[in-house]
């Protein structure tokens, strides 16, 4: 059954995958060697989220899933080597998603070569859950009802993979008979567990409706298939409200690329399907493959906004693969710009990490250089056999007013700067309205940090006010609000932008406004509030620099005691006092 791609549509595909892009197709299959060699085995266990599973106990850092390797895992930073229990359990997690990744990938492969070993590859590996499944444990879960992991929409994504998988099976005729059985004992009670609950307009209820609506294909339930794709939570909804107007995911561009991966599915598959959306949300949807450009520092890392991991590379096979979708969809000269970069440039040649992945949820790589080989299973279904010509990338500034950010560039994208003032951002976004970010080359001399550990206490520090360069007052922290554009104006040469939080956006009686003004060779930066009271404002900038002209004494730093408030992280502080309307000249180190 039809739930990605039709047969017709597969025929095209085989010419493709043996002709422009049969070093893809090649490897994609050396990937699969170890498993067609040595088979593999589905973990008992169910998986565990702690506090530190794993994650380095030196400095935190997120050690590297091998899955191959279940009960030794490697620190990517200190190569420390770690064997606890907990970290196997962690492991377990990108590891069932990782496997049935596998069966969509010999699925793939299969239906474009007809490789008989790839369709028993993966019919085995969906005959072993369709045994196992059952039998895993509804408990100690954190974000809603699942069998395998902890969370509902992990759940989601393995479920996805499942789907798909058996459908390119289905297409080809090829599934071994297990179509029944694998419905029956994995897709629809997995469903149901999905469909128990309910998210709302979270990023992770995109895959939660995405799986719905390929499991309700496949089931051939025609009004879950509705609810998924038009009910209050369903793709449409997300497409409508999730989306702002500008194509971004409205918690900034972290979950922008997580979100716009399940939209893809819910999408492709509303299409495929026969039951289209409207075509302004699809132009919507469209436009947000080309977000992660519109604002990546000028060295192609995602700032760091809101709960974002520290400089995300677009120097990745899923963001090149991304691209590849997004251009197969219609022209854009940004997206073929970008791939030409991508494609091109002069960078290190590293272990891209797709052999690895564990289906949209794996961390991010470190930047390599790339070729169209490094595409994942989906570019060889769904990318162009030829790319366009591909122009030369010019680095603009933009505005992206549904966000709220506005970006200015110079020196040809070398200097960046911009002012975030709009969205909150939601449950993941920080209290951080009038932020600005500043960066020269691979130089970040403003910047932002966005989020470490989830379940660790420093989660409060990254949230706070004080940890980026964003006014607040009185001590405490800003409160959650959005704010709007009063002016902006881009010459090239010259531009500026203004905006400001209304009056109890920040703080009680407290409006504020930031204006930038950014030529070619300098930036004035203009902070004003107003208030019917007495406020202590105060104005974080991040900077490694000397300030020569000023005596500093160890003073600690007060302000308030909540934890998001910032103040409780802060240790060996100084201070210097500033004689009125003195200037005081800031060298960067």
């Amino acid at each position: 059954m039809t739930l990605l791609i039709d047969a017709a549509r597969l025929e095209q595909r085989r010419a493709i995958a043996s002709g422009p892009l049969a070093d893809l197709t090649r490897s994609l299959r050396a990937d699969l060697e170890p498993l067609l060699r040595d088979g593999f085995e589905v973990p008992h266990e169910k998986a565990l989220l702690s506090r530190d599973g794993g994650r380095c106990a030196r400095d935190g850092t997120l050690l590297r899933f091998d899955p191959y390797s279940p009960r030794t895992h490697t620190c990517p930073r200190c190569a420390e080597v770690y064997t606890r229990e907990r970290d196997y359990l962690w492991w377990v997690t990108s590891y069932q998603l990782w496997l049935a990744e596998r069966a969509v990938h010999a699925a793939s492969l299969h239906a474009l070569t007809g490789e008989r070993a790839l369709a028993q590859l993966a019919t085995r590996i969906l005959d072993t859950y369709a045994d196992r499944y059952l039998n895993y444990p509804k408990r100690n879960n954190a974000l809603g009802p699942t069998r395998f992991f902890f969370s509902t929409y992990l759940e989601s994504i393995w479920l996805v993979q499942v789907c798909v998988a058996v459908s390119l099976l289905e297409v080809v005729g090829d599934t071994g008979g297990l179509g029944a059985r694998i419905r029956e004992r994995l897709i629809e009670p997995s469903s149901d567990l999905i469909a128990s609950f309910d998210e709302g307009g979270s990023n992770r209820q995109v895959w939660n409706a995405a799986a719905l609506l390929a499991s309700a294909r496949l089931l051939d339930d025609a009004a879950l298939s509705d609810h998924a794709v038009f009910g209050p939570s369903g793709i449409a909804a997300h497409l409508a409200r999730g989306l702002l107007q500008d194509g971004s995911w409205y918690e900034g561009e972290n979950y922008h690329v997580f979100a716009h991966r399940g939209l893809w599915y819910g999408v492709a598959v509303s299409e495929a399907i026969g039951c289209p959306l409207p075509p302004e949300l699809v132009r919507r949807f469209e436009e947000g493959f080309a977000l992660p450009l519109l604002t990546a520092l000028p060295d192609l890392t995602i700032p760091s906004r809101r709960d974002s991991q520290y400089a995300i590379s677009l120097r990745q096979w899923r963001f090149a693969e991304s691209f590849e979708l997004g251009l197969g969809r219609r022209d854009d000269g940004r997206l073929a710009a970008a791939l030409g970069r991508l494609y091109g440039d002069a960078t290190l040649r590293r272990d891209t990490g797709r052999w690895r992945s564990a289906a949209d949820t794996q961390p991010h790589e470190e930047a390599s250089s790339l070729t169209r080989a490094d595409l994942g299973w989906r570019g060889l279904l769904f990318a162009r056999a030829e790319l366009p010509r591909m122009a030369e990338a010019v680095e603009r500034s933009v505005l992206l007013e549904a966000q709220g950010l506005a970006v200015f560039r110079r020196e040809a994208g070398r200097t960046y700067v911009a002012l975030d003032y709009g969205q909150s951002g939601g449950g993941h976004g920080h209290p951080d309205r009038l932020n600005v970010l500043l960066a020269r080359g691979v130089d970040r001399i403003l910047d932002d940090y966005g989020t470490g550990s989830y379940v660790d206490p420093s989660l409060h520090w990254y949230r706070s006010t004080l940890a980026h360069n964003a006014p607040f007052f009185d001590g405490v922290s800003q409160w959650r609000s959005s704010g709007r554009l009063l002016a902006h104006e881009e010459r090239d040469a010259a531009g500026w932008v203004a905006a400001e939080v209304p009056m109890h956006g920040l703080a009680r009686d407290v409006q504020a406004q930031r204006s930038i003004i950014v030529m070619t060779d300098y930036v004035v930066d203009h902070l004003e509030w107003t208030s019917s009271r007495d406020v202590s404002a105060f104005l974080p900038i991040h900077v490694t620099a000397e300030v020569p002209d000023l005596r500093f004494v160890d003073e600690p730093l007060r302000g308030g005691t909540a934890a998001e408030d910032g103040f409780v992280y802060l240790h060996d502080s100084e201070r210097a006092r500033i004689p009125e309307g003195s200037i005081v000249h800031l060298r960067p180190r």
